[in-house]
């Protein structure tokens, strides 16, 4: 918004004029509620004073330019009290498009809104998680779902077959069956090339054993929802 698109009230100005510019009041009230509110008509009586405040108004808008406080008397501006709102921009999610959306209008209320952006409606995703039990690969999946996600729901547990053939390098038989216990359940094994001896018969180069396999592990499938995000352009303090 522009300086001259700032609606400028000034004291003498008729509130007609006045609702013109700004639209109707947000709040409207008569200095006898005023001071009703603070139990002040009873303790000071009814003096020169407490007419004359009696006899104001004060009303309140919410304009995009900012918030217009006026005091009114007999339908003319008394005093003008403004304060600018800048543009601001914020985000809120919700379950639905419509959902995200009340949330703004609710925390915005008393703002002009300027602009809604759907940035995202809401989506559905799959994580994946594997484990050598059901539970523990759920569990791996679940710990893949992102925090702000609902309607989260285990689609899938699967058991996969697994098996191959690995080459590991050991001096012996021995010692090649002690690296291959964290490989799988060992069907057999192979030597493929035997150990030998070193340059000029000093030490013992390893030889390389083929390590048969089998083993299985369970594949889970979490499904889960993301909300949809807003993003909201308005006027206001908020």
């Amino acid at each position: 918004m522009t300086p001259k698109e700032i609606p400028v009230i000034s004291v003498g100005m008729a509130t007609n004029k006045v609702i013109a510019l700004l639209g109707q009041p947000r709040s409207r009230m008569s200095g006898g509620e005023l001071l009703s509110q603070f139990g002040q008509v009873t303790a000071m009586g009814q003096g020169r004073g407490v007419r004359a405040l009696t006899q104001r108004e004060y009303w309140t808008f919410a304009h995009r330019a900012g918030l217009y406080q006026l005091i009114v008397v007999d339908g003319i501006v008394a005093e003008v009290h403004s304060q600018p709102w800048m543009q601001r921009k914020r985000e809120f999610v919700g379950r639905s498009v419509e959902k995200a959306k009340g949330a703004a209008t609710r925390a915005l209320r008393g703002s002009e809104s300027v602009e809604t952006v759907v940035l995202q409606d809401v989506r559905e995703d799959v994580v994946t998680g594997h484990g050598d039990t059901a539970e523990r690969a759920e569990g791996f999946a679940s710990k893949l779902v992102p925090t702000d996600a609902f309607d989260i729901r285990t689609r899938e547990v699967t058991r996969r077959d697994l098996g191959g053939a690995t080459p590991i390098q050991a001096h012996n038989e021995e010692e090649a069956r002690r690296l291959s216990a964290g490989i799988g359940i060992v069907e057999d094994l192979e030597c493929a090339v035997s150990p030998r001896k070193g340059l000029l018969g000093i030490g013992k180069k390893p030889g390389t054993w083929i390590v048969h396999w089998s083993g299985y592990n369970f594949e889970a499938e979490v499904s889960f929802k993301l909300p949809a995000i807003v993003s909201v352009t308005y006027y206001g303090k908020k």
